[in-house]
């Protein structure tokens, strides 16, 4: 998708709450249900003994259902594939906080602390959230049509995100 096509983009999704451009899909029940469920393990954790591990697992559980309720309105979009693109783009928002949050959990969980490194990684969450959110977005090349709605394609050659992905993940605070 060059320039122009991705500000067309952002110029046709004037109405994303506009629910003729959405249908019944079977395939995002599933998706709609892990948010209630993670929502509320998550709120049960956050809510109850305050404790640094409770507050990042409680923001991983965030994380998590912002992914997945994002993605699950993306799969309900019926034709419009520039709206699909813009709920994809704001599932990325939690997408990018999931391994700072995993890893800060477990840091904590462990009782390793990690001020800087948890710091750190936030900040990358937030520059990846940022960056998914402008027009000229590298990461996400348009949305292509499959069985069971919309899905978002990626441009793997971008692939700092996965490198900050799979470092965050590989850590191991022990």
């Amino acid at each position: 998708m060059n320039l122009s096509q991705k500000e067309d983009t952002l110029i046709s999704v004037m109405h994303p709450f506009d629910f003729s451009q959405y249908y019944f899909n079977p395939h995002a029940i599933p998706l709609f249900i892990s948010v209630g469920l993670i929502a509320l393990l998550g709120w049960k954790v956050f809510t109850g003994r305050r404790s640094p591990a409770n507050m990042f697992f409680g923001s991983l559980c965030l994380g998590i259902v912002t992914w997945l309720f994002f993605t699950a309105i993306g799969y309900l979009v019926r034709d419009n594939q520039a709206l699909a693109l813009f709920w994809f783009r704001l599932d990325w928002i939690g997408v990018s906080y999931i391994p700072a949050c995993i890893y800060a959990f477990v840091s904590n969980f462990l009782g390793k602390k990690r001020p800087l490194a948890i710091k750190a990684a936030f900040a990358l969450g937030t520059f990846f959230a940022i960056v998914t959110l402008t027009p000229l977005n590298p990461m996400m090349i348009g949305v292509k049509r499959f069985p069971w709605g919309f899905f978002v394609q990626r441009e793997y050659k971008w692939s700092f995100f996965f490198f900050y992905f799979r470092f965050l993940l590989m850590q191991h605070p022990l």
